[in-house]
């Protein structure tokens, strides 16, 4: 898993735009998951496009 340490980065600012944007979501086709027992759950059914998380919660949640 990639760590990502800034908010500057290009990643983030696409997934915020996704999280923040119906408009984008469905022009990629996407859904947006937020939380370690949605997504874990998600997961069980579905194949994460991509998936990010931080460093904190990964060590609270290693199965992500």
């Amino acid at each position: 898993m990639e760590i990502i340490t800034s908010r500057e980065n290009a990643k983030v600012k696409y997934a915020c735009a996704v999280r923040d944007s119906e408009k984008q979501r469905t022009a990629d086709g996407l859904f947006f998951a937020e939380g370690p027992k949605l997504c874990m759950e998600l997961a069980k059914s579905c194949t994460p496009r991509v998936m990010y998380a931080t460093a904190e919660e990964k060590e609270k949640t290693p199965a992500l």
